[in-house]
């Protein structure tokens, strides 16, 4: 994804020190790994509470009796790690669904068993290289909240099957990767990939049977990133899935079913024997109300992570066997780990690690840089950082300076929650210049000057406009492509402000801002020259 220049300034003086609402980002996927608070933040916001379910969960459950069993439902989580927290309230977040979880076990006493749907990969390549650590990390993290299975969907294959399985499955029973109606999993995956997966079910407890089926408009997509991937018909693999699922005398059975969820629908309508169907959502805002096919729930959560669903069984009498209840939950701030109780919470020190080891085996280093597009025209075009800036215009360097882009890089050593951030390629891109672009930032030791949100992280590499004020139209008008033509007429005003709102987002984003309202900070950063 290439980087937008942009300005608002008036004069063509204005254009290398022009700093617009945010850096511009090379890679789309950093959220997911970093959840920055900052430090204005919290000054002004007290800590959490110590969690515990917000009232009105529940709600219209029987309140004379428990659950026989409770099933914590996961999806889509897409690498999404934790929030951003560069602006909160935000959703989500591993370390907030296990004190999630605690409320379940320790504060209700329910019996859970967690499974999740799949794509807990993050899965796009050109996200850098932390994919394939933040899958293993999750998995871990599934592993500490007691998950007994999980799916694959398209977000593994991206990063091939073999590779993503292979940084945890291999050396990991659980949670179970199922995939049943993966071709070739003895041979190829051997001792990786199962059919089916049933919880203990001891001292009379409802026991749970996990089936995961890849329909077909997901496994097309599949077979077009992993080529080793096939996926045989669903009433070739289903029955003997259901077979195994009786010898092992699960009691409810469910289905992981990555595709469609017309596809789902359909796929309970031949084999309503499940009691309950996860599936993927179209939309990332899921819906609170599952839909039924017969006296089966087909249910979806949304996407990176932000809500979970949970289903009550209680036994009963008769047919299908279970009465079910469904609750969507949202991870808010409610589930947050309290300050100074990070060591109670596993995934807390999961996140500490997974920081760490992003420092210490230098992941930084192992991004890529590719041509900024003002250096597809001039390759001998360079970063030189903000300072080169001030001399020629000051009042925009002025403005800038005041701007919270002038310390964005503070913003990450200061950090906690974990800490390291400045360690980290998917938070550096959002706060610092031209990383991911030839000439820009590498590190703080390589590239100082290069801190913060400068000038050319919206404007492009400005080496040779600063050496000698370079003013060729060509050069100038690709460091200012936004800049206000003469008798600009309303309706192209809004257009350019539009493009350039745009632009803003690809880091201020709802991943990050979700206070994010442009006519509101475009002011702020706002710098052409004043008029003599």
């Amino acid at each position: 994804m290439g980087r937008h220049t942009f300005s608002r300034g008036l004069a063509i003086k204005a254009t290398l020190a022009s700093i617009a609402v945010v850096v511009l980002t090379v890679a789309s996927g950093f959220w997911a790994a970093h959840w920055l608070r900052s430090e204005e933040a919290s000054e002004a916001i007290a800590p959490p509470p110590v969690p515990r379910a917000p009232a009105g969960l529940f709600r219209d459950w029987p309140a004379d009796r428990k659950p026989d069993v409770a099933l914590l439902l996961s999806a889509q989580q897409q690498g999404y790690l934790q929030p951003c927290g560069c602006s909160r309230p935000q959703l989500g977040g591993l370390a907030r669904r296990y004190n999630f979880l605690q409320t379940l076990l320790k504060d209700r006493g329910w019996p859970v068993v967690p499974v999740d749907l799949g794509d807990v990969a993050d899965g796009q390549k050109h996200r850098g290289p932390q994919a394939l650590l933040k899958y293993a990390t999750s998995m871990e993290a599934l592993k500490r909240m007691g998950y007994l299975a999980t799916g694959i969907g398209l977000h593994e294959a991206e990063l091939s099957l073999f590779d993503a399985l292979g940084a945890f499955a291999l050396n990991s029973p659980q949670p179970r990767v199922l995939a049943t109606n993966l071709q070739g999993k003895d041979e190829n995956f051997a001792g990786m990939v199962q059919s089916t997966a049933t919880s203990g079910g001891k001292d009379a407890a409802v026991k749970v049977g996990v089936v995961a089926i890849v329909g077909p408009s997901v496994a097309q997509g599949i077979a077009k990133q992993d080529a080793s991937a096939k996926f045989a018909p669903t009433a070739q693999e289903l029955p003997k899935a259901l077979k195994q699922l009786e010898k092992d005398k699960a009691d409810l059975r469910v289905l992981l079913y990555q595709g469609s969820i017309e596809e789902a629908k359909s796929c309970v309508g031949r084999f309503p024997q499940f009691h309950v169907v996860l599936c993927p959502t179209r939309e990332e805002e899921p819906s609170d109300r599952p839909e039924r096919v017969g006296d089966t729930l087909v249910v979806g959560v949304g996407h990176k992570g932000r809500y979970v669903g949970v289903v009550g069984a209680y036994r009963t009498k008769a047919k299908p066997g279970f009465e079910l209840r469904y609750q969507l939950v949202s991870l808010g701030e409610a589930y947050e780990t309290p300050e100074g109780k990070e060591a109670a919470n596993p995934i807390m020190t999961l996140m500490e690690d997974y920081a760490e080891k992003v420092h210490k085996e230098n992941y930084l280093a192992q991004y890529t840089q590719r041509k900024h597009p003002l250096q597809v025209e001039y390759a001998d075009a360079k970063y030189v950082g903000s300072e080169s800036c001030k001399e020629c215009h000051e009042h925009a360097y002025e403005v800038w300076k005041k701007t919270p882009h002038a310390h964005a890089y503070h913003s990450l050593e200061t950090a906690k929650r974990p800490g390291l951030r400045q360690f980290d390629g998917e938070c550096i891109a959002c706060h610092t210049v031209g990383f991911g672009y030839q000439a820009g930032f590498k590190s703080e030791k390589e590239s100082p000057l290069l801190k913060d949100v400068g000038c050319e992280s919206c404007h492009g590499p400005g080496s040779l406009h600063a050496k000698g004020g370079n003013r060729e139209p060509k050069l100038l008008a690709l460091m200012n492509p936004f800049k206000v033509p003469a008798k600009e007429s309303a309706e192209q005003m809004q257009r350019r402000l539009n493009l350039i709102d745009q632009a803003c987002q690809k880091c201020h984003d709802t991943d990050n801002d979700v206070h994010w309202d442009f006519k509101v900070k475009w002011p702020v950063v706002v710098h052409h020259e004043p008029k003599d």
